[in-house]
């Protein structure tokens, strides 16, 4: 069974995420998770990301029932228009962990991507920086080469042509 067992595993994130007006197309050899830290870290931006989200939701429909001559109208319209700096400047932050995580860890990635439904209900500023599903067509070149007398010889080479 010796050099049967390739010591790298493939990673081949199956899609294009757009993040920002960027693409970017991962399929590389994984040697390794990523850090823990760096998967609690998008966890907590994830989370920020909804709380904020949602306390502008609550702001949007404060405003929606204030009337345009209270005095808390534009209390409320200034701190709408704070949620949403924040917001977008805590999902640009959240982006730059993301693509980290797809290239060193894919499954952390697919755990912690925001879904469809609710980047539609996000600010147009914070989508910009939210990955989206999509789908890809294209072709995928795998060469390996085992040398089972000397595993350290083995070559691995992926390439992802789209």
């Amino acid at each position: 069974m010796k050099g049967c067992m390739n010591k790298y595993i493939w990673g081949i994130i199956g899609g294009l995420i757009f993040l920002s007006g960027f693409s970017y197309v991962g399929a590389q050899v994984v040697t390794q998770s990523a850090s823990i830290p760096e998967a609690a870290i998008a966890e907590s931006f994830t989370k920020d990301v909804t709380s904020l989200n949602q306390e502008l939701t609550t702001i949007n429909r404060d405003i929606t029932r204030a009337t345009r001559d209270s005095t808390g109208y534009a209390s409320l319209v200034s701190k709408r228009d704070q949620v949403t700096k924040d917001l977008t400047k805590k999902a640009e932050n959240r982006k730059y962990l993301m693509m980290r995580l797809a290239e060193k860890d894919p499954r952390a990635f697919l755990r912690l991507k925001i879904p469809a439904a609710m980047r539609g209900t996000l600010p147009t500023a914070a989508q910009a920086h939210i990955e989206r599903d999509t789908t890809l067509q294209g072709s995928m070149e795998v060469i390996h080469v085992d040398d089972f007398e000397n595993p350290e010889n083995s070559i691995n080479f992926l390439a992802v042509l789209l």
